[in-house]
């Protein structure tokens, strides 16, 4: 029989105590609790991340993988330069730093992202290992979808026609490593909207095209319930995919009882400024006349 674990939660700030039994998953063969959040804030996402890599870190939880999709936002990597952002700092779209490796990219409905809160154990404490086995479940689930992709040499995520000068970038990778722990993960383009990619310089690459699944099968302008339903059968591939390349099966989990385990856990938000702003909470914007940015 599994062995559980309780989490204890404070109710309602009136003194009453709950013991909550998440159950072990079995030692005989590696277990990844697998969340489906759904369509998500990202600020959220990012804070519920943190505490899970600490609950992780201290051995509280398994390897979990969230499975979402975000509501429009532009993440910038500390590489990010301030020009390559300008721009997009004069929409709408919310700009925001992140602790990740890599630059500026773009989440939004109908995009599949996963972050991986994996112990590094799981690819033989391997950075390297872990990156290609990720890298290699998007490139057989975007086949199986009828898009052949690959890895591109010298930049980072899955591309099609990688070694042509058409190439255009479907997938983006971005970890974070923290005492042997990984947070941050992967979006892969299926139906989202491209446009805001052009607002800005995807991950730091000039000439970079970005496609989705959608644009390569000529289905962009496919009715949205057709399109909702493309991105569920990637979504389950990829995921599918990827409890292959760890060798691993799926119990699936609930977003409470995460949150739980993050009350737990709690990390604070790390103080993270975007470029060209001093590092500090409330600072000021950046002069968007001044990095040369459009002014229409």
């Amino acid at each position: 029989m599994a062995a559980s674990v309780p989490i204890v939660a404070a109710c309602g700030g009136v003194g009453v105590v709950r013991v909550y039994d998440l159950p072990m998953p079995s030692r005989h063969r590696h277990t990844i609790r697998t969340c489906r959040i759904g369509t998500v804030d990202y600020a959220e996402t990012a804070t519920l991340q943190r505490s899970l890599r600490a609950a992780r870190e201290a051995g509280a939880i398994e390897d979990v993988l969230l499975v979402l999709e975000h509501e429009p936002v532009i993440t910038c990597g500390p590489r990010t330069q301030a020009h390559e952002v300008a721009y997009a700092r004069s929409t709408d779209i919310p700009v925001v730093a992140v602790e990740r490796g890599g630059g500026a990219t773009y989440h939004g409905p109908r995009q599949v992202v996963m972050y991986p809160i994996f112990d590094l154990a799981i690819a033989d404490d391997d950075v390297k290992e872990l990156v290609w086995r990720l890298e290699e479940a998007m490139i057989v689930a975007l086949e199986a979808h009828g898009v052949t992709s690959e890895r591109r040499n010298g930049y980072p995520g899955v591309w099609v026609d990688a070694d042509l000068p058409s190439a255009r970038k479907i997938a983006s990778l971005g970890l974070r490593l923290t005492r042997g722990v990984t947070f941050h993960g992967l979006a892969v383009n299926v139906a989202c909207d491209l446009t805001p990619f052009t607002w800005f310089t995807p991950c730091g690459i000039p000439d970079a095209v970005m496609t989705s699944v959608a644009r390569e099968l000529g289905m962009e302008d496919a009715s949205p319930e057709l399109l909702d339903v493309l991105v569920r059968s990637v979504s389950e591939r990829i995921e599918r995919e990827l409890l292959s390349q760890f060798d691993s099966d799926a119990q699936n989990v609930g977003v409470d009882d995460l949150r739980l385990v993050a009350m737990r856990h709690h990390v604070d938000d790390p103080d993270l400024a975007l470029p060209g702003e001093p590092r500090h909470r409330g600072a000021t914007r950046i002069d968007l006349h001044a990095v040369g940015a459009p002014t229409a």
